[in-house]
């Protein structure tokens, strides 16, 4: 509920449960608060302050929400307890963002197996952000030399010599790692779903194509177990792209077979072998498999 007058309102009735709801308990969930529910009409009453909110539920199951529920309430309680949100401002500002650190790797003269090395260099990194709401401060990240989140982000970074993968990791390699830790997630939704449940070996057809289902962490926690860590993103675009602000990794013009094949619909395929575009498709450091569907 919305409250888009200029006044409050104050502990009245609000709305009015149908007959069959009204045996149920009902929840105050603004102020964390059980309801009463009056037995005549089946009106519940609350305040609701001049441009404020008002939340209410209600169940028949006597045990819905359990201990979630008790601790949310518990939640607005307090929460609410500070005031009306007339008592704080109504100047719009944006929140602070900290990039998650990155560990470092272990330091090596020579570049490890199936790595390419890639030079130090100053590198002028652009990237934008496609939200469509919002002006140009407050969408999208904040990197670590902004001062605020901002949408379209340009800096000349010195970039740190660095070794990078020639080719994502595949789903024998990340099998390779399940076998060596015994990793399970704790939630096991789509983990690794296109596996169609054989852990922690992959499908033979998907051995050399990258892994896929996987979470940021969980990606960052292979990196750990194999020596590595991710790219920063600056990194990984400078790795792409090198020194001339090419449009694609080989260059400026499109090229159907530097690609994936064109996928249209709402699940995308399991990418092809990776190395199966290259070296037509690779970075001007050597870097394949850039450029999905």
């Amino acid at each position: 509920m919305v409250n888009r007058a200029g006044t409050s309102h104050s502990s009245r009735p609000q709305l009015v449960l149908r007959a069959a709801e009204r045996a149920a308990p009902a929840y105050d969930c603004w102020r964390g608060e059980r309801l009463a529910v009056s037995p005549t009409d089946g009106s519940v009453s609350f305040a609701l302050e001049a441009s404020g909110f008002g939340c209410v539920l209600s169940s028949h199951n006597s045990t819905a929400g359990g201990r979630p529920l008790a601790e949310f309430l518990a939640t607005m309680r307090r929460l609410s307890a500070a005031g009306p949100l007339s008592a704080f401002s109504s100047e719009w500002t944006f929140l602070k963002q900290t990039m998650v650190p990155h560990p470092p790797s272990p330091p090596t003269a020579s570049a490890p197996p199936g790595m390419v090395p890639i030079p130090a260099a100053n590198y002028s990194f652009h990237v934008a952000g496609v939200e469509d709401q919002g002006g140009p401060t407050g969408p999208d990240v904040q990197y670590p030399w902004e001062s605020h989140p901002q949408r379209i982000h340009s800096a000349l970074l010195q970039v740190a010599a660095f070794f990078m993968d020639k080719h994502p990791v595949t789903a024998a390699e990340y099998g390779a790692y399940l076998n060596a830790t015994g990793y399970v997630p704790c939630d096991p939704h789509n983990f690794l779903s296109s596996w169609n449940g054989s852990r922690p070996e992959p499908p033979p057809a998907l051995a050399r194509t990258p892994v896929v289902h996987v979470s940021l962490q969980e990606a960052r926690q292979y990196c750990a177990w194999a020596g590595k860590r991710l790219p920063r993103e600056w990194e990984w675009q400078y790795a792409a792209q090198g020194l001339d602000n090419r449009t694609f990794p080989w260059g400026n013009h499109s090229c159907g077979h530097c690609t994936p094949e064109p996928h249209v619909g709402q699940r995308a395929p399991v990418p092809p072998a990776v190395g199966s575009r290259s070296p037509e498709g690779d970075s001007p450091f050597g870097v394949a498999d850039l450029v999905s569907t």
